[in-house]
């Protein structure tokens, strides 16, 4: 039985829309999180409305 496209929880129902599903949000921030400053590159600038020279 196919998924229903109108289930909350369905990322076809979000991808539809153009916005990322709740699952994929979490996954995100999750892969985010355990970045560390060995394997990720953080710059200030990521933070900052405007970019300064």
């Amino acid at each position: 039985m196919a998924a229903d496209i109108t289930d909350p929880m369905n990322p076809r129902l979000w991808h539809r829309h153009g916005m990322h599903s709740p699952a994929e949000i979490r996954a995100m921030v999750a892969a985010r999180l355990e970045m560390t400053p060995v394997n990720a590159d953080i710059r200030y600038e990521d933070f900052l409305s405007e970019p300064t020279c």
